[in-house]
């Protein structure tokens, strides 16, 4: 399970640019190295406002959700929320952030292993991802 210390989860990152900043140049390349290393910082940072976009549409408001769930979409795939059992989670917004993302961690190694296999990571990139909405 991913481990946040209290002080790397500030009021300063409240803010779009501020997260972006502090995920891509100082919670990655600590917590994500393998995968800070494969994009260039435009990417990354591209990348991270997305997720950080898809985890508000869900109901993930804070730093340490966003967090969360941004790194949800870095091991299982930018599609994970769509998965068997993750699904329902993650449109569960009547229910704490907290309680959603623990849920998470707690869903089945398959549940985890189908949604990796199903993972389609163009959906990182928004442009992408609503040229896909379109087409269904």
């Amino acid at each position: 399970m991913l481990k946040l210390r209290p002080d790397q989860m500030t009021q300063h990152i409240t803010q779009k640019t501020e997260f972006i900043d502090w995920y891509v140049n100082k919670f990655m390349p600590d917590q994500l190295p393998e995968y800070h290393q494969l994009f260039e910082l435009e990417e990354l940072s591209e990348m991270i406002k997305n997720g950080r976009d898809q985890a508000i549409q869900h109901c993930f408001n804070t730093p340490l959700s966003q967090s969360h769930f941004i790194t949800l979409l870095w091991h299982i795939g930018a599609n994970f929320y769509h998965a068997s059992g993750f699904k329902a989670i993650a449109l569960a917004c009547e229910q704490p952030e907290e309680e959603r993302i623990d849920a998470f961690y707690q869903l089945s190694d398959e549940h985890w292993n189908e949604a990796i296999q199903q993972r389609d990571n163009y959906l990182w990139f928004k442009e992408v991802s609503e040229c896909i909405k379109q087409m269904t």
